[in-house]
């Protein structure tokens, strides 16, 4: 096709580590495009929404190419394996950071079985191994009824190495219990984190707390073991050391608290009537013993067979001998009750789960315990080839399934409350005058303040004492030049409650000062964010404004570095270029792609840009790709669009969604407004020949040199797209409308979903 790599983006397999390049190889079965990068990365892990909502997946390894982030050695072909799945910063989903099974539970500590996806696809055995270490991961001082004593010796001394005490070594960590600053030199209290995303990427981190936190939450952080006990007290003043003592007494007899915030225990909780072990064990051996002679087929084959039972084909060999194997022991499954024809797939702790669409916007979610079945057929070429098949006999059955109970993630869903912002104070600044109690100064840091030793105009308020502020003092005289406000010691703790600005005010001691939002020249919102909750790709490090240059009529995107060399191309008085969306509720998904043709502003050169990633965060990337002919990079274009839409280029205008596929955005950057139009040589006086009139027009049309060259910002947080046309905020404002009539009769959201939910209109 003649295509060539720009520098910009000419190697991008540099950008992501050995492993799991290893992994997107093992994941495509080596069939993905060179440089095609985002393509890549959805066909290796788009399909695997299933289960990775889940923190955690174990399975068996497809190849010997990934790598262990642990011991950093390659896992072998079909051995036990285990993931955290953390967000890409490559596309809108999750991928899998693999170990080996020794190596996980030295990173990473799921806290029940639930939370590890995949989990009843695995052998019986391998199901128990990963019981065991989950059990084993225990509070201190507490290994388990009928456990040796030495046994809970061992399981304490382990489970002590992840709580510290030390001096805080400055004031930038939060308190995880009450959010509030811990001041340098201050005791804390701290214990490792290992359920953030956070932790799941890079391994676990500190989380510290205050002593008296500490003290509260001990039952949720599991410290049973007395003060003494508590690695890093040697390091405290003596003093230090017995206030500690006093506070953390040994608690006996204390199991791990079930409903605390933090979610559930790591003891898993004992089966309740649920199925006999050992027939689960059986059921294990029948479903893997088909599985282990279905590895002798080829991949044709395996898809012969499910092309014979009317069962969907998944990508990647394992998919299918999960699927074949289910069928073989149970029976075929008939499609989804509810959508008719979906495929029925079996996930761990949930069922036989749909995968199908309800409608070409809308996702099938159903779920069936029992599916309905038919006899598992064989093709007779398949029979005659492999004996296993020719003595198979189909008999009809159910699967049996363990109530796994609910993730840690759904518990702290549901555990979550509305908590005001611990640090409402964050990026403002104080002054202090006069003698104010140590501890009011104190609370002011903790809450996020600093402290400044003179006043100018963008300090927030003086604090002093009334009688100080009768008696004077120089940083009075100081507020009064610059109208700052004056409050009492008491209004601090007020601005705990939030509206800090609205409290500065209502509490002001002093004959000046206005608004303070004026005052500061900024909203409370932009110093008051609390930081908690924040994803590793979040908007903190995206660019808040990019400016944009409209050149022709159309926009070149500024990520593409060619704003000020090239111009978006048109073919027939339409532009070449695309901005699509992908929205999902149910998974959580919100992906762009864009795609654009460049051709140079001098010289003939052609390039083909696109970019995908997730809105308003900074995960995604991007790829320019040159061209020798017009030719090449315009079919390029069109394979693409339709690749992604599902919908020839060419019938865009009569676009039809394409389930599981992006949908275009309508975009506007004024090039239609009436104030764009040109000047015309048509009814002109002048005798001029007309030629020469409309090259006149031509270079003295003012409107004319606005479109050609039109610069704006753009607010990337409120319009990460570009701007959203009229026409598209109305449908979005509709749907929105229909929605909200849905919710409000209760009615039945499977059976009476829009015609269209999502229009994607941005994060915000």
């Amino acid at each position: 096709m003649g295509a060539k790599l720009s520098p910009l983006r000419s190697d991008w397999k540099a950008d992501v580590s050995a492993g799991v390049w290893d992994h997107l190889q093992e994941n495509a079965g080596g069939h993905q495009r060179d440089g095609d990068a985002e393509t890549t990365w959805a066909r290796c892990f788009g399909s695997q929404t299933m289960s990775d909502d889940l923190p955690f997946r174990a399975e068996y390894s497809k190849s010997g190419r990934a790598g262990c982030k642990g011991c950093k050695g390659n896992i072998a072909k079909d051995t036990l394996r285990m993931a955290a799945m953390v967000q890409s910063p490559f596309f809108d989903g999750k991928m899998a950071k693999w170990y080996h099974f020794s190596c996980f539970f030295e990173k990473q500590k799921p806290k029940a079985v639930a939370d590890i996806g995949h989990f009843e696809s695995l052998r019986f055995e391998d199901q128990e191994k990963i019981r065991a270490k989950i059990g084993a991961g225990g509070a201190t001082g507490d290994a388990g009824a009928g456990t040796s004593k030495a046994a809970k010796a061992k399981a304490t001394k382990q489970a002590l190495q992840d709580f510290l005490a030390e001096y805080a070594k400055s004031g930038a960590a939060k308190c995880r219990k009450c959010e509030e600053k811990i001041l340098k030199g201050e005791v804390r209290l701290g214990k490792k984190v290992y359920d953030s995303e956070r932790a799941r990427a890079y391994g676990p981190y500190m989380g510290w707390h205050h002593v008296d936190c500490f003290v509260k939450d001990r039952e949720t952080l599991e410290f049973f073991e007395e003060g003494a006990k508590m690695p890093g007290l040697k390091t405290l003043s003596k003093e230090d050391q017995q206030m500690v003592k006093a506070k953390l007494k040994k608690i006996e007899g204390k199991r791990p608290a079930e409903d605390a915030v933090d979610g559930p225990s790591k003891k898993p909780k004992k089966e309740e009537a649920g199925p006999d072990r050992s027939k689960l064990k059986k059921q294990s051996q029948l479903v893997f013993g088909f599985r282990d002679q279905l590895k002798k087929l080829g991949k044709r084959e395996l898809q012969l067979l499910l092309e014979e039972n009317d069962q969907e084909v998944p990508s990647g060999t394992e998919r299918m001998l999960d699927r074949l194997s289910d069928g073989m022991a149970f029976g075929a499954l008939l499609p989804c009750p509810l959508c008719k024809n979906g495929q029925l797939v079996f996930r761990s702790g949930v069922g036989y789960q749909c995968v199908g669409q309800l409608t070409e916007w809308t996702k099938c979610t159903n779920v069936v315990k029992v599916p309905k079945r038919r006899l598992f057929k064989v093709p007779k070429e398949l029979s005659e080839e492999y004996p296993f098949l020719a003595s198979y006999k189909c008999k009809l059955g159910d699967r049996l399934m363990e109530d796994l109970g609910q993730t840690s993630a759904t518990m702290q869903q549901e555990k979550v409350k509305a908590q005001l912002n611990a640090t409402p104070l964050t990026k403002l600044t104080f002054a202090v005058a006069g003698d104010v109690d140590e501890e009011v100064v104190k609370r002011v840091q903790r809450m996020g303040g600093k402290l400044a030793k003179s006043v100018t105009a963008h300090v927030a308020a003086v604090i002093c004492t009334k009688e100080t502020m009768d008696g004077g003092h120089k940083l009075l005289k100081a507020a009064l030049k610059h109208s700052v406000h004056v409050i009492p010691p008491e209004a601090v703790e007020k601005l705990k409650a939030g509206a800090v600005f609205k409290t500065i005010e209502e509490t002001n001691m002093a004959d000046w000062g206005g608004k303070v939002e004026e005052r500061l020249g900024a909203k409370e919102e932009t110093f008051n964010k609390s930081g908690a909750s924040k994803s590793m790709f979040d908007k903190k490090s995206m660019t808040k404004s990019q400016r944009v240059r409209l050149k022709g009529g159309a926009a070149v995107d500024p990520d593409s570095g060619l704003e000020d060399e090239a111009h978006v191309y048109q073919s027939g008085g339409d532009f070449l270029n695309a901005v699509l969306s992908q929205v999902d509720a149910g998974s959580g998904q919100n992906s762009f792609y864009k795609l654009q043709v460049l051709q140079a502003d001098y010289g003939g050169s052609m390039w083909v840009f696109r970019a995908w990633g997730r809105l308003g965060t900074t995960v995604g990337g991007n790829k320019l790709e040159e061209f020798d002919s017009i030719h090449d990079a315009v079919r390029e274009f069109k394979r693409l669009y339709e690749e992604k839409t599902g919908n020839r280029w060419e019938g865009r205008k009569d676009f039809q969604k394409v389930p599981g596929r992006f949908y275009p955005m309508d975009l506007d950057y004024g090039e239609h407004e009436e104030a764009m139009k040109k000047l015309s040589a048509e009814g002109s006086k002048s005798k001029l020949d007309k030629a020469v009139q409309e090259l006149i027009c031509t270079i003295f049309d003012v409107n004319t040199m606005k479109q050609a060259m039109v610069e704006f910002d753009i607010d990337m947080e409120k319009m990460p797209l570009g701007k959203i046309s009229k026409n598209q905020m109305k449908k979005a404002f509709e749907i929105l409308t229909e929605a909200q009539a849905l919710v409000e009769k209760k009615g039945d959201p499977a059976a009476k979903r829009p015609s269209c939910w999502t229009v994607p209109i941005g994060e915000n």
